[in-house]
């Protein structure tokens, strides 16, 4: 798959990486940078950074880091191409893409089948609006439900045919193989395997798209009335479609849960396309699945604020205590709300209209005790059940890491169910040791504490305090310099005659002239090291953004947290409120500094190794020659260590 480079070019000018960012986590902003949640670990200290102005992140619990393509690459498991083509169809731009013909079979086995889905979505696109079959049973059934012809090309539904093998046919004779088909779930097999035919005939087709837009599976839905199959099927567990981590509607819904800073959780397809119709699109569901600890993470990236909308039977009800505690356990602030008896999302707003919807919402929203209070059976309203309700909502309250939190549910928890606020302590404390969680907290406690000591309390200077045992700690902030710095001019007194003169030279030739003898002993840093040294000694123009844009992840990585690295600051003066010293004010006493640091180490090491090579050509009865150069080469070092450490940083004498 090629792009063309000039579209390459105008994708990267189009993309904002804080918008695409911000379309996966909940970012807020800290100076310069916005801050948020590492989607690639579950944290609870935010460590991931953006700098729009770089147009760079890095997530420092993870290592990755990188431009707006490589975020991409990393969290969906994009190629380079896809992340192009992602971002091309983000800000609409029209990119032809030439295509090897082995390009299908050189791909994995993951990229093929996100091929197929592609293909057999469009496929049952096509049958539910062109086909007559299609569109007298599945588009009717469509319009009878209230959704309209755009929310059927917004979320790409479609229709497969009665026929028993229709689709298997078309996608065999479009190269798809057999097992591929079989793999996806799309095709299945008699236990002989000598016939096949369609997983999804006879239904109407919701496609499920990851949170990039990608289609991972499908939900059919059978309209026979007479029918013995199951109501719903999904596509079954395959390596791109994973039923509990899968949210429908996430896609189309991500920008609008990030404006709101809330979530609506309901239960059906249907659901969601009809509010997503109607205005209200800040709203996904589970696929049909209970909720799952993956789920609530990627929601939790985007909002800490979710409301569950159910149905007030007893399946809603059993559903909203089951996400309860799964919801508190993950720090998310929960809300309910229960639609009056008979009616679903779908119904309700169609009826009453979004204004009605919304109004509904407001009034009868409820936090999860008022919930376990209202839909508590009567048995356990009495003074015996009570005990148990209590029970109940303590292990609810046990699952709030917040301790500050925690206290203050204990405190409302008191009032609603009038009891004394030591009993539901008591009850929460017993709930933890029950389930053994007690020594765990105080250890997790205990970790977190000398985490954010660590962090909250070390200046980014000190991450470069001088280690005369380590030089990648120099090497790593010259890079650091030279990355933040490449268009610097430095200024030199020059004194010749008794005269001074003011000279100038480029940020990049005076540390290419001064490292050109010496390696950096960090593989990686010496890679990037060497790369600028390429380009400054052929008089090429170097920028970082051609190291952010490698394909070496590492390289694009650590570009990405030398820029990051300038804007971090010690969180002890945002404490404070105190004005935050800057970073390099002084870029050429910064530079002069780190080279010091850097050639002292050095020299220092090379002093050592030829002095005992020395040491022993004496003592072991070495020849003249053997002990001359290596007495010449002993004096040349310390004539370079003199010098060097005398060296003012301002004045450069000529004689």
């Amino acid at each position: 798959m090629r792009i063309p480079e000039n579209k390459v070019a105008e994708i990267y000018q189009a993309a904002d990486i804080l918008e695409v960012v911000q379309d996966f986590v909940q970012l807020k902003r800290r100076g310069t940078n916005w801050t948020g949640l590492s989607p690639f670990k579950n944290e609870k200290t935010p460590s991931f950074v953006v700098s729009p102005s770089k147009g760079i992140f890095k997530d420092f619990s993870s290592g990755k880091g990188g431009n707006v393509v490589a975020f991409l690459m990393e969290l969906e498991g994009f190629s380079y191409p896809e992340a192009l083509l992602y971002l091309a169809k983000k800000y609409h731009i029209e990119v032809e893409v030439s295509e090897d013909p082995a390009y299908r079979d050189e791909e994995s086995r993951k990229q093929s089948l996100y091929i197929l889905n592609e293909f057999a979505s469009r496929y049952f696109h096509a049958q539910l609006t062109q086909e007559t079959e299609g569109k007298s049973i599945g588009l009717s059934y469509f319009t009878e439900r209230g959704i309209t012809r755009d929310s059927v090309e917004k979320f790409q539904l479609g229709y497969s045919p009665e026929a028993w093998d229709a689709f298997t046919k078309e996608a065999l004779k479009n190269q798809f193989s057999k097992d591929l088909l079989i793999h996806s779930g799309l095709t299945l097999t008699n236990e002989a395997g000598d016939k096949s035919f369609d997983r999804f005939k006879g239904r109407v087709i919701f496609p499920i798209h990851t949170p990039a837009g990608k289609i991972a599976g499908f939900g059919g839905r059978i309209l026979r009335t007479d029918a013995k199959a199951a109501k719903y099927v999904n596509s079954p567990e395959s390596d791109v479609y994973h039923k509990s981590e899968v949210l429908y509607g996430l896609f189309f819904a991500r920008e609008f849960i990030r404006k709101a800073d809330v979530v609506l959780l309901v239960e059906g397809y249907l659901d969601v396309i009809s509010l997503h119709q109607r205005g209200v699109s800040h709203v996904v569901a589970a696929s049909g699945t209970a909720l799952s600890e993956y789920q609530v993470k990627t929601l939790a990236r985007l909002t800490k604020n979710i409301v569950l909308v159910n149905d007030a039977d007893l399946a809603g009800i059993s559903a909203t205590n089951r996400a309860i505690d799964l919801l508190l356990e993950q720090g998310m602030n929960v809300g309910t709300l229960l639609l009056p008896e008979g009616e679903d999302p779908d119904s309700y707003i169609k009826q009453h209209g979004p204004e009605g919807f919304k109004e509904f919402l407001a009034t009868n929203q409820q936090d999860f005790i008022d919930f376990r209070l209202k839909t508590a059976p009567q048995s356990m309203l009495t003074p015996a059940g009570k005990a148990t309700l209590v029970d109940a909502i303590a292990n609810s309250l046990s699952k709030i890491s917040d301790l500050v939190l925690q206290q203050a549910w204990i405190q409302t928890a008191a009032r609603k169910l009038e009891f004394p606020e030591q009993t539901i302590v008591s009850a929460v404390n017993r709930s933890l040791m029950e389930a053994g969680k007690a020594a765990a907290r105080v250890a997790m406690r205990e970790k977190t504490d000398v985490a954010n000591l660590s962090e909250t309390t070390v200046p980014v200077e000190q991450a470069y305090a001088y280690n005369p045992h380590d030089s990648s700690i120099q090497e790593k902030e010259i890079l650091r310099l030279i990355m933040n710095h490449y268009e610097a001019t430095l200024s030199f007194i020059v004194e010749e005659n008794g005269a001074e003169t003011t000279i100038e030279t480029k940020l990049l030739e005076y540390i290419f002239v001064e490292l050109s003898d010496f390696p950096f002993t960090n593989p990686l840093y010496n890679r990037v090291k060497e790369f600028v040294f390429e380009k400054v000694a052929a008089r090429a123009e170097f920028s970082p953004t051609d190291l952010l844009n490698s394909t070496d992840k590492e390289v694009s990585a650590l570009v990405a947290e030398l820029f990051i690295l300038k804007d971090q600051i010690s969180k002890n003066w945002e404490r404070f409120d105190s004005e935050v010293p800057a970073m390099d004010a002084d870029v050429r006493k910064a530079v002069d500094s780190a080279l010091h640091r850097f050639i002292s180490y050095h020299v220092d090491r090379m002093l050592k190794e030829v002095e005992s090579k020395l040491r022993e050509a004496i003592t072991s009865g070495g020849t003249d020659a053997d002990i001359h150069n290596l007495m010449v080469k002993f004096q040349r070092l310390k004539e370079t260590d003199r010098q060097h450490n005398n060296k003012s940083g301002t004045v450069i004498k000529r004689v």
